[in-house]
């Protein structure tokens, strides 16, 4: 798994734990680079038989997430299949939360 490339995630493996801490000042508002960032992080993680416990965490103590823009998402059309499964994922609990 390559840990490099990120820039609103801070990547840390300790053994067979990984850490994602979400950096994205102010308020960690959710963005489509940071949406691409953790799609990225997820397909990896998949792929890495070698993680047994994933950890996601806030550098902001007041935030974990400030924002979410549903319809920024949905505002995308593609004919093309989603890469990576773990984007499949984020994008099916957008769904449902939208709901």
């Amino acid at each position: 798994m390559s840990l490099e490339g990120y820039e609103l995630l801070r990547i840390e493996r300790h053994g067979r734990i990984l850490v994602a801490t979400i950096d994205n000042p102010p308020v960690n508002l959710l963005t489509m680079p940071l949406f691409g960032e953790l799609a990225r992080l997820s397909s990896e993680l998949e792929a890495d038989p070698d993680v047994l416990v994933f950890v996601l965490r806030s550098a902001n103590a007041d935030f974990f997430i400030a924002h979410f823009d549903v319809k920024r998402f949905f505002g995308f059309r593609s004919t093309r299949r989603p890469r990576a499964k773990g984007a499949t994922l984020i994008m099916r609990c957008a769904s449902a939360s939208a709901r």
